[in-house]
Order: C-alpha cells, then structure tokens, then sequence
C-alpha cells in the first residue's frame, strides 16, 4: 500500500510510528504542512517533501496548474477562505495532488488535526483519494474553523485516547468516523533494566512547557527534603529532568532558589537512546501533568508515561486527559490530582520507602503496554484502517459553504 503522510514535526513518536508503518511493508511518502526544520530527513529515515527554498514561483505554478485541471482547486480557495487556512495549504495541495497521481497513494493520513490534516483533505479532494488524520490533544482542544468539515469528510479520524475522541465527537457531531487508536512504543527498546541506580532516581521526561507541570515536581521535592514533614534520608534521592522547552531557564532557577540545585538536575534535550538508557537506570518516573491556560491545555496520552510503562518503572502522573486509560492507580502506578504538591510528595515518599511496591507496580505497568500499547500493533491497526478507507462521499450542499459536491456534481 502506499500512502502519503503530512506532518507538521518530527516529534520522535511520530517519526518512530513511519518506521513501523514501514516495517510493515507500507510504502510512506512524506510531505510536511510546514518547510521541514535541519535534521528532519534523518529523524524520519527519509526526505520530507516540501517545495524548496528560493523557489518563489512554486506556489503560483502550483495554482495555475490546478485551475486548469478543474473546478476543484476553486473549491479549495474557498474554503481556505471562509476558514482562515494559509492560501499556501492550496499550492501545496496542488503540488501534492500532482505527486500522489504519479507516485498512486491509495490514502493521504495526516499526523495532527491542524494544518495537515487540512491539507490531507485538501490533496484528497484533488486527487480523489480517501483521507484520514490522527487527533492528539492540543490540536483539538483550540478552535479550529476546519476541524468539524474535515473530521466529517474523513474515511475515518484516528483519536489517541477516548478523551480525544469525545472532544472531535463534541465538535464534529455523530457523522464522524473516530476510532479510538492508541500511540504505542517500542517495547525491546523500552524495557526493564539491570541495574537500577542509587541512591534512588526520579526521572521525568518532558517539554518543559505549562501543561507538564513541573513547577508542581519542584515543590514536591521542595516538601521531601526541606519542607514540614521531611522523611528522614530524603534528601538521598536524585531527580532528573530530560527535555527543554521554553520553562527550562524559570524552572532551574527556582529550583537554584530553593536549594535543590544538588537535587534536581536539568539535562535538557535528549535522544530516544538516551531516554531509553534513563528509564532503565531510574526508580520512579514522575509526570504531574497539569490543566493549563485556564484548563483548556492538557496532555492527551504522553508516549514518555508509556515508554516509562514499558520500562517497568512506577509512574506517577494525574487523571488528566487520557492518562487514565493507561495508568490505574494502585494497580500500575499512582495517580494525584493536578496542581497538588503535598499529594505528589507524599506519593514520591511513598515510592522512595517501599521497594517491593515500586517493582509491583511496575511490572503491573510493562504488561498494561505489552497487552494494549505495542508500537509494532498500533501500526498495524493504523495499516489495516488506511487500506479498508474509501472516499467519502458528500452530498451537495448549499453555495457558499465549504463541503465539496458529489463526485457527479464536481
């Protein structure tokens, strides 16, 4: 089969995710809603289509070609239009349209359901192929004008988590094809290690942005080592942080501030492998996420809880979005409500002093994501989705709207 697939990063779930595709003998094309950033084609094994730079014309090409091959590409503008999408989404729909005719995609799948999956529909109305897009969290949770027609128009709209797949329900109504279809992880590069550090290690791997919370972890420490109630020894503990984001400068200086500078250590970004090195070494893995931007930014599913799952480590997370789908508290982890320091700390001590329930609780979590969290099985569900797909069919709709026609009527 092959397939074109837009993207908007080259975030390592998604790049990890073409890989398996691939693995399963499914031909990838990859384009990007976006001029792909330096490294992009190494991250993705492969070159992520996008005009090229100092190319100026493309666009207008990419226009005049489509007008003169039919009213469809009218139909685009118009839509781009009445729904605030770049004008730029329709030459590269134009282009891509092009490309999916002379390579024969069988089905264009978007990796977000912001501008690619806007572009994924628009190629596919081009090229008159079915379309499909997968919806995370921060992409359904702003407003995007587009995001009811084209979840409706879609063969089917692949949701991360239940908690997504009710949000594209509340905007797109009961006509949209959701499928709930887990992210999965690589479980031979994600498992139990040896040799477990010491003294003690809690690793948590995040952007460093709101709706991680880690202004929460750093008080938490904060009531473990120096706070009222401070268990005796505490202080053995070591807490590790991989990943940067624009809270990176404001959350170690507050930590400098408080004294934890010998406690809590900011490694910035790092590679799948050294993540994958972490999680062996660590003991707890801590994820407080948070509501943020007055509760309407959360996460969906975090990929690093599950890779942390699959290492066999206690997590402790929140009930936000979807990380009660995977993590059960006292079964395979902890759960503590968000933005709640004193309950975070306590379930940290709790973790830090029982040795036999942090390998309990964590061989409790490696089986969760061997039986419902498989990289290797959500692609091949994603796979068996994409080749089942067909066309939507559309009925006419009243002028000035954005739906296209039937194919009769086009």
């Amino acid at each position: 089969m092959r397939v074109g697939l837009i993207v908007e990063c080259a975030a390592t779930f998604v790049c990890e995710e073409v890989a398996a595709l691939r693995s399963l003998g499914v031909e990838v094309a990859l384009a990007s809603a976006f001029r792909p950033g330096p490294g992009w084609g190494a991250a993705f094994g492969d070159e992520v289509a996008y005009p090229r730079a100092g190319r100026g014309a493309w666009a207008a090409r990419a226009l005049h070609d489509g007008f003169r091959s039919g009213p469809r590409l009218a139909d685009l503008v118009r839509c781009a239009l009445a729904e605030r999408a770049p004008l730029r989404l329709v030459a590269l729909a134009a282009n891509l349209a092009r490309r999916a005719r002379r390579e024969r995609w069988q089905h264009v799948h978007a990796s977000f359901a912001t501008y690619p999956a806007w572009l994924a529909w628009a190629t596919a109305h081009l090229a008159r192929l079915p379309f499909s897009f997968t919806a995370h969290a921060y992409d359904v949770q702003e407003p995007r004008p587009w995001l009811a027609r084209v979840a409706r128009e879609a063969a089917f709209v692949r949701a991360i988590s239940i908690e997504t797949a009710a949000r594209v329900h509340a905007a797109a109504g009961s006509a949209a094809r959701v499928r709930v279809g887990y992210l999965g992880v690589d479980v031979e590069r994600f498992r139990p290690g040896d040799d477990r550090a010491d003294p003690p290690e809690i690793l948590t791997v995040a952007r460093l942005v709101p709706k991680k919370g880690i202004e929460v972890l750093i008080e938490a420490v904060r009531l473990l080592t120096r706070g009222e109630g401070a268990r005796e020894g505490a202080a053995r503990f070591r807490v590790h942080l991989l990943g940067d984001g624009p809270l990176h400068a404001a959350c170690a200086a507050r930590s400098r501030a408080l004294g934890l500078h010998e406690v809590i250590f900011f490694h910035g970004a790092a590679t799948p492998a050294q993540v994958a090195l972490a999680l062996q070494r660590a003991t707890i893995f801590a994820l407080p996420c948070v509501l943020a931007e007055g509760g309407t930014q959360h996460d969906g599913l975090p990929v690093a809880l599950l890779e942390a799952m699959a290492s066999g480590l206690p997590a402790v997370s929140t009930p936000v979005g979807g990380i009660p789908e995977a993590l059960t508290d006292g079964e395979n982890g902890v759960l503590v409500p968000p933005s709640d320091a004193h309950a975070l700390a306590a379930a940290l001590a709790m973790l830090l002093g029982d040795a036999g329930l942090c390998r309990r609780l964590g061989a409790s979590a490696r089986e969760r994501v061997l039986r419902q969290f498989r990289g290797d099985a959500a692609a091949a569900r994603l796979a068996a989705w994409m080749a089942d797909a067909r066309p939507s069919s559309s009925k006419k709709v009243p002028a000035g709207t954005c739906q296209w026609q039937a194919e009769a009527e086009a």
